[in-house]
């Protein structure tokens, strides 16, 4: 049976499914993009961020907030 849409069901059911797929690849494309370029977590060990983070939290961090830094008073030869 032909649609008003000019062509029968099963050919639009089956473009409309490619379609579905095509936009869940492109969205997980995007989330992985995401993660590897512009956010990263980090789970807080130890002590030494408290207060502010306490042992065992979990933390997200912005990577194109600071961008690239130069260390100029850290000594790299330890």
């Amino acid at each position: 049976m032909a649609s008003r849409f000019g062509g029968d069901w099963q050919t639009m059911g089956r473009r409309i499914i490619f379609r579905i797929i095509v936009v869940a690849f492109g969205m997980i494309a995007a989330f992985a993009v995401a993660l590897i370029f512009f956010f990263d977590s980090f789970t807080v060990k130890g002590d030494s961020m408290e207060p502010t983070f306490h042992n065992g939290q979990r933390i997200y961090v912005n990577k194109l907030l600071m961008g690239a830094r130069i260390y100029r008073n850290y000594d790299f030869s330890t």
